[in-house]
């Protein structure tokens, strides 16, 4: 029997979440969708609002595809996405929180405006009144719930606050008050009660969402003050008067770096630390427009500690200007300095969040700030507050570096976490320090003692960090010992790191804050002495940074393909870029799609006799089908031929298209009834080197039997010839998912599926079961996963997260315990 059309998914506008019409609106909806005979199977009300439809079982295709186009034309939608779908155009947070059609939603949830708490669920919140850290004694930090800021003027919610704070007697000394976002740091004259006891206070009323202690941070530095650069060596480029003592620079290949750019001064980059001199020749070449000392709320910004102008120094020094001074990582770019550490190198978490924000605010949109500092000791919560501004930082794209901290913990521990480094959005990327030896560096008593801390799941690279040479506030002549500081510390691996972020976004200006770190991460040198100590297991390689990605030149799926619900059905995304309204970057990919069978090795199960494919676009339309390759157009056919990978049998199906940005799907099914294990297969084709369309993510659900009827995806990342060459690795984010597709409608799901993942000599490199515990003991990448709004909805689902050299690798789903059922793998860029 013919089978119903498969359901589609519709999201709301965004722009009607807080519309003051949005009961209408949805009443207008389930109108048009009552007329076109469609059924509100689901809901979802999160970060998006989602329903699933669901059609009549004597609607035909053609029907189906024209209650779509109807709706794709509804002025409400935003998008409408076939079922098959779902995982290329949503992420999993997205259907966390589901509703039945007959239940009421709450409001806040309705618009979105608990979406925030929901999606933060992996790191707890301190609980008072145990309150660890070290913190201001009369300060406290409260953010109000987005849903009673909403309208908050229209419904007296201003006024109940100020009633609130005056009744506790305290004074609002800061507050953002951005949208639904209301945060105020709160000063109490008082000390009648603890800190404890005002959180309890406050975290008891209905209206906050949250409440922490103003923490105190650190410039964590284990030693520092005025050095001299030592004997000089012969003038090398570039020309300043102390590069030849910046030893750090030749270990990360920055002179090679420069050979290709030396940055950009149109790009802005914050430095959060205790200032620096503005009017410094190394400095004044390089300066955005409107500093700002965020301890004294005013505009000057000198240094009087002397760590911000080592920092500083180190990431952004103009370099080559007639000898003077020294040379930074970026030697073209413009300084944002935001004091946010007083003359003692401590601030709070008050001073650190606004400086965040001040950073990407409009008239700066920083593309990265440069945070050396932590949290005065590590524990076991992390700030509520300098997680909020991060986030925000994240929707602005910004990178946020922070450091791994110099108490020599593993930050793996769930005890030893830190704030900001450890703080899970994936803007943040985290620095530990090397020695000269490219060895996890341990500081001499001399240089103050401690160590770098380490994390294979939290700290993702490590960079120079021993004795690193950078300026003071006093700039008295390049030849005088007293312009020069020397420190060691995570501090100043840092802006090592920083400043070659700036160097790639001046080469690849189109790439969002996750391209640039992707590029740092994924082009660290392999050094044996840092594996399992950082997440990377290398340093930083600026000059590698700068090459072009690994991209993915072919992914594919062998399963078994049967009937109905029980099809192969690929799916990837093409695309690699946002521009700054949110829309693709133009461009396109050619690509080759096979579906293959009969010429599959021999299996001890039957193989697809006649394979057919169909290409359609994420809301089901389709664009082109094939199940015999011969009868390909003419154009289709030599090209193919030309690729060298034509199919060798000739019932199988393939066809070469040239796609622009966005999501596809691919239907793989017998053309005559006849079930059989089938391969689906994407490829680049001619050798595309266009990074901003390139595949991104290929996913399949298929059934996933035992034997010869487990799941196999393959992939080829890089070209042959990379292979042993010292270019960037790639990082594939793998999933393996049964239980949550059951929320798509999909019947007789694998219900607990397993992944490993093989190397082409067939050496196993990773498996899981279980994702909750693909990061070991640590919850490093388990928070980023759901933190990130990525993380599988099912604890029985897995995960494995690799990164890989150029080669060709092997996925096999399989059900634990040999159970079978309908799975989903997916392979994706992240």
């Amino acid at each position: 029997p013919r089978a119903p059309p498969e359901p589609i998914i519709v999201q709301l506008k965004q722009s009607l979440r807080l519309a003051p019409d949005l009961k209408a609106q949805l009443d207008d909806l389930a109108t048009l969708e009552r007329n076109l005979g469609v059924t509100v199977e689901k809901r979802w009300a999160g970060g998006k609002y989602l329903e699933l439809l669901s059609f009549p079982a004597a609607y035909t295709q053609a029907e189906a595809l024209a209650v779509v186009a109807q709706l794709r034309a509804a002025p409400s939608l935003e998008k409408v996405v076939a079922a098959s779908a779902f995982n290329l155009e949503f992420q999993s947070g997205d259907f966390a929180r589901g509703f039945a059609p007959s239940d009421d939603i709450p409001e806040a949830a309705l618009r979105g405006l608990d979406a925030e708490r929901v999606a933060r669920e992996a790191v707890a919140a301190p609980v008072p009144p145990v309150v660890e850290g070290t913190y201001v004694p009369n300060h406290i930090i409260v953010r109000w719930k987005d849903e009673y800021v909403w309208q908050a003027a229209e419904t007296g919610f201003q006024d109940k606050v100020a009633g609130m704070n005056n009744e506790a007697g305290c004074t609002v000394i800061y507050e953002r008050n951005v949208g639904t976002e209301w945060t105020q740091t709160l000063e109490f004259d008082s000390d009648k009660e603890s800190v404890p006891e005002k959180l309890s206070r406050y975290g008891a009323s209905d209206w906050v969402d949250y409440v922490q202690p103003d923490y105190i941070y650190s410039g964590e530095v284990t030693s520092g003050g005025p050095g001299f650069p030592g004997p000089l060596a012969p003038t090398a480029v570039p020309n300043d008067f102390g590069y030849p003592s910046q030893t750090s620079f030749p270990i990360i290949s920055a002179p090679a770096a420069w050979d290709i750019t030396t940055g950009n001064q149109n790009l802005i980059v914050a430095v959060g630390d205790t200032g620096a001199n503005i009017a410094h020749p190394d400095f004044a070449p390089n300066l955005a427009t409107g500093h700002r000392n965020f301890i004294s709320n005013n505009s000057n910004v000198a240094d009087d500690n002397g760590h911000g102008s080592n920092v500083a120094a180190i990431l952004g020094a103009q370099g080559n200007n007639a000898g003077q001074y020294l040379a930074g990582v970026a030697w073209d770019t413009s300084l944002l300095f935001l004091k946010v550490l007083n003359s003692q190198n401590r601030g709070t978490s008050c001073s650190i969040a606004a400086g965040i924000d001040y950073a990407y605010q409009s008239g700066h949109k920083a593309i990265a700030i440069n945070l050396s500092l932590m949290s005065l000791q590590p524990s076991s919560s992390l700030d509520f507050e300098e997680r909020r501004a991060i986030r925000n930082a994240k929707a602005n794209d910004m990178v946020v570096v922070a450091i791994a901290g110099n108490q020599g913990v593993n930050s793996d521990l769930s005890n030893n976490l830190v704030s900001p480094g450890n703080i899970p959005v994936d803007n943040v990327v985290t620095v530990g320090a090397t020695n000269q030896s490219d060895g996890r560096a341990i500081f001499t008593p001399a240089q103050g003692g401690g160590a770098s801390n380490f994390g294979r799941y939290r700290v993702e690279l490590g960079a120079p960090g021993v004795e690193i040479l950078g300026l003071t506030q006093t700039a008295s002549g390049s030849s005088n010992p007293q312009s020069y500081s020397i420190y060691s510390g995570t501090s100043q691996a840092a802006p090592h790191v920083t400043g070659t972020l700036e160097l790639i976004k001046s080469r690849y200006p189109w790439e969002s804050y996750s391209g640039l770190i992707d590029r740092v991460a994924m082009s660290t040198d392999d050094v044996p002495a840092l594996t399992n100590v950082f997440r990377t297991g290398g340093r930083l390689n600026a000059s590698k940074a700068l090459m072009k990605r690994t991209l993915i030149r072919n992914l594919s799926t062998r399963a078994k393909v049967e009937s109905g619900d029980r099809i192969v059905i690929g799916g990837f995304i093409v695309g690699g870029c946002r521009q700054a309204d949110g829309s693709p970057c133009p461009g396109s990919l050619r690509v080759i799609i096979r579906g293959l069978g009969p010429s599959l090795p021999p299996l001890s199960v039957a193989r697809l006799d006649n394979p057919k494919i169909t290409l359609n676009n994420s809301s089901g339309q389709p664009i082109f089908a094939n199940d015999d390759w011969n009868n390909l157009p003419a154009d289709q056919r030599n090209d193919l031929i030309a690729s060298g990978i034509p199919p060798t049998d000739p019932r199988e199906a393939a066809m070469v298209v040239t796609l622009a940005p966005g999501a596809y799907t691919v239907l793989l099914e017998s053309q005559d009834g006849q079930e059989g294990v089938g391969l689906f297969e994407i490829y680049e084709f001619e050798g595309n080197t266009n990074e901003q369309a390139r595949l991104l993510n290929v996913s399949t659900r298929c059934p996933v039997g035992l034997g010869d009827e487990v799941a196999i995806a393959g992939a080829i990342l890089g070209d042959p010839a990379q292979a042993n060459d010292p270019v960037p690795k790639r990082r594939l984010l793998s999933f393996g998912k049964g239980p949550s597709l059951t929320s798509m409608g999909v019947s007789g799901v694998l219900p607990n599926p397993s992944l490993e993942v093989r190397d082409s000599t067939g050496a196993l490199i990773d498996s899981n079961d279980q994702w909750k515990d693909f990061d070991g003991t640590s919850t490093g990448l388990e928070d980023k996963l759901t933190e990130n709004n990525i993380a599988p909805s099912d604890i029985n689902e897995s995960a494995v997260w690799p990164a890989f050299r150029p080669g060709s690798y092997t996925f096999v789903m399989q059900g634990a315990g040999g159970a079978t059922g309908i799975g989903l793998i997916e392979l994706f860029e992240k």
